[in-house]
Protein backbone atom coordinates (compact mmCIF):
# COMPACT_ATOMS: atom_id res chain seq x y z
CA UNK A 1 0.00 0.00 0.00
CA UNK A 2 2.77 2.62 0.66
CA UNK A 3 3.77 1.65 -3.05
CA UNK A 4 0.78 3.31 -4.17
CA UNK A 5 0.26 6.47 -1.93
CA UNK A 6 3.87 7.04 -1.60
CA UNK A 7 4.29 10.54 -3.43
CA UNK A 8 1.12 12.09 -0.79
CA UNK A 9 -1.07 10.94 2.07
CA UNK A 10 -3.83 8.71 1.35
CA UNK A 11 -7.49 10.24 1.80
CA UNK A 12 -9.76 8.47 3.70
CA UNK A 13 -11.73 7.50 0.48
CA UNK A 14 -8.21 6.32 -0.88
CA UNK A 15 -8.29 3.89 2.30
CA UNK A 16 -11.45 3.07 2.11
CA UNK A 17 -11.10 1.40 -1.55
CA UNK A 18 -8.14 -0.10 -1.00
CA UNK A 19 -9.00 -1.90 2.12
CA UNK A 20 -12.42 -3.01 0.11
CA UNK A 21 -10.43 -3.93 -2.17
CA UNK A 22 -9.80 -7.77 -3.98
CA UNK A 23 -6.29 -7.84 -3.22
CA UNK A 24 -5.88 -10.60 -6.11
CA UNK A 25 -7.99 -8.30 -8.65
CA UNK A 26 -8.04 -5.08 -6.95
CA UNK A 27 -11.75 -5.02 -7.49
CA UNK A 28 -14.36 -3.92 -5.37
CA UNK A 29 -17.95 -5.33 -5.13
CA UNK A 30 -20.49 -2.83 -6.40
CA UNK A 31 -21.57 -2.11 -2.99
CA UNK A 32 -18.53 -0.78 -2.60
CA UNK A 33 -18.57 1.09 -5.67
CA UNK A 34 -21.64 2.51 -5.06
CA UNK A 35 -20.57 4.14 -1.13
CA UNK A 36 -17.84 5.34 -3.66
CA UNK A 37 -19.50 6.54 -5.89
CA UNK A 38 -21.93 8.27 -3.55
CA UNK A 39 -18.32 9.61 -1.76
CA UNK A 40 -17.03 11.03 -4.96
CA UNK A 41 -20.71 12.81 -6.02
CA UNK A 42 -21.06 14.60 -2.08
CA UNK A 43 -17.36 15.66 -2.73
CA UNK A 44 -18.68 17.46 -6.14
CA UNK A 45 -21.47 19.19 -4.63
CA UNK A 46 -21.41 22.92 -5.05
CA UNK A 47 -20.26 24.36 -1.97
CA UNK A 48 -21.90 27.06 0.09
CA UNK A 49 -21.20 30.29 1.02
CA UNK A 50 -19.59 30.18 4.53
CA UNK A 51 -19.61 26.66 4.93
CA UNK A 52 -16.27 24.30 3.99
CA UNK A 53 -16.27 21.75 1.04
CA UNK A 54 -16.61 18.25 1.96
CA UNK A 55 -13.66 16.46 3.05
CA UNK A 56 -12.60 13.14 2.04
CA UNK A 57 -12.81 11.88 5.85
CA UNK A 58 -16.23 13.01 5.93
CA UNK A 59 -17.43 11.81 3.05
CA UNK A 60 -16.53 8.20 3.89
CA UNK A 61 -18.30 9.14 7.33
CA UNK A 62 -21.60 10.26 6.06
CA UNK A 63 -21.87 6.89 3.76
CA UNK A 64 -20.63 4.42 5.86
CA UNK A 65 -22.78 5.19 9.11
CA UNK A 66 -19.97 4.57 10.97
CA UNK A 67 -16.55 5.35 12.13
CA UNK A 68 -14.88 2.19 12.13
CA UNK A 69 -13.13 2.14 9.22
CA UNK A 70 -11.76 5.31 10.35
CA UNK A 71 -10.50 3.21 13.07
CA UNK A 72 -9.21 0.32 11.87
CA UNK A 73 -7.05 2.28 9.00
CA UNK A 74 -6.02 4.39 12.29
CA UNK A 75 -7.42 7.86 11.27
CA UNK A 76 -9.23 8.64 14.41
CA UNK A 77 -8.39 8.69 18.39
CA UNK A 78 -9.85 4.87 19.48
CA UNK A 79 -9.88 6.70 23.04
CA UNK A 80 -13.16 8.74 21.95
CA UNK A 81 -14.76 5.20 21.40
CA UNK A 82 -12.85 3.69 24.69
CA UNK A 83 -14.51 6.23 26.81
CA UNK A 84 -18.47 5.48 26.28
CA UNK A 85 -17.15 1.62 26.24
CA UNK A 86 -15.22 2.17 29.86
CA UNK A 87 -18.10 3.94 31.81
CA UNK A 88 -20.62 1.93 30.43
CA UNK A 89 -18.78 -0.94 31.86
CA UNK A 90 -18.20 0.66 35.56
CA UNK A 91 -22.26 1.52 35.08
CA UNK A 92 -23.00 -2.50 34.29
CA UNK A 93 -20.39 -3.55 37.25
CA UNK A 94 -22.04 -0.89 39.19
CA UNK A 95 -25.32 -2.25 38.65
CA UNK A 96 -24.24 -6.11 39.08
CA UNK A 97 -22.74 -5.39 42.43
CA UNK A 98 -26.38 -3.70 43.59
CA UNK A 99 -27.87 -6.90 42.42
CA UNK A 100 -25.96 -8.69 43.96
CA UNK A 101 -26.26 -6.96 47.43
CA UNK A 102 -30.00 -6.72 46.72
CA UNK A 103 -29.96 -10.61 46.04
CA UNK A 104 -27.87 -11.06 49.62
CA UNK A 105 -30.32 -9.31 51.10
CA UNK A 106 -33.22 -11.64 49.46
CA UNK A 107 -31.29 -14.84 50.71
CA UNK A 108 -30.49 -13.81 54.06
CA UNK A 109 -34.59 -12.27 54.40
CA UNK A 110 -35.20 -15.93 53.05
CA UNK A 111 -33.19 -17.66 55.62
CA UNK A 112 -34.63 -15.87 58.29
CA UNK A 113 -38.14 -16.78 57.19
CA UNK A 114 -36.96 -20.04 57.20
CA UNK A 115 -36.07 -20.65 60.65
CA UNK A 116 -39.38 -18.83 61.63
CA UNK A 117 -41.11 -21.13 59.53
CA UNK A 118 -39.45 -24.19 61.84
CA UNK A 119 -39.98 -22.31 64.65
CA UNK A 120 -43.18 -22.46 63.81
CA UNK A 121 -43.68 -26.13 63.02
CA UNK A 122 -41.67 -27.42 65.82
CA UNK A 123 -45.00 -24.90 67.73
CA UNK A 124 -47.04 -27.02 65.87
CA UNK A 125 -46.22 -30.42 66.31
CA UNK A 126 -45.84 -29.42 70.28
CA UNK A 127 -49.53 -28.11 70.40
CA UNK A 128 -50.20 -31.25 68.50
CA UNK A 129 -48.57 -33.60 71.08
CA UNK A 130 -49.76 -31.73 74.08
CA UNK A 131 -53.14 -31.57 72.92
CA UNK A 132 -52.81 -35.53 72.38
CA UNK A 133 -51.99 -35.95 76.28
CA UNK A 134 -54.94 -33.25 77.39
CA UNK A 135 -57.60 -35.71 75.15
CA UNK A 136 -55.50 -39.12 76.81
CA UNK A 137 -56.20 -37.22 80.62
CA UNK A 138 -59.46 -36.26 79.30
CA UNK A 139 -60.92 -39.83 78.95
CA UNK A 140 -59.07 -41.23 81.51
CA UNK A 141 -61.06 -38.87 83.47
CA UNK A 142 -64.40 -39.67 82.35
CA UNK A 143 -64.16 -43.14 82.38
CA UNK A 144 -63.24 -42.85 86.16
CA UNK A 145 -65.80 -40.32 86.63
CA UNK A 146 -68.07 -42.91 84.49
CA UNK A 147 -67.68 -45.59 86.97
CA UNK A 148 -67.85 -43.14 90.44
CA UNK A 149 -72.22 -43.12 89.95
CA UNK A 150 -71.99 -46.92 90.09
CA UNK A 151 -69.93 -47.11 93.23
CA UNK A 152 -72.06 -44.49 94.65
CA UNK A 153 -75.16 -46.42 94.15
CA UNK A 154 -73.44 -49.59 95.55
CA UNK A 155 -72.26 -48.37 98.36
CA UNK A 156 -75.76 -46.18 98.95
CA UNK A 157 -77.04 -49.87 98.47
CA UNK A 158 -75.03 -51.00 101.04
CA UNK A 159 -75.50 -48.75 103.34
CA UNK A 160 -80.01 -48.84 103.17
CA UNK A 161 -79.54 -52.50 103.26
CA UNK A 162 -76.73 -52.78 105.86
Amino acid sequence: MRDKFKDAEPTAMDLFREFHSSRKTGSVSETVQKALDDMEAMMEEPVREGEEPMSPGRAVREVVHASTFLEVVDLRSKNKLRVPVCSRLEALMAELERENAESRQVEQIVEQQRREIDALQKQVQEARDSNRTVKAQLEHLRKKSARKPSMIACLMSNLEGG
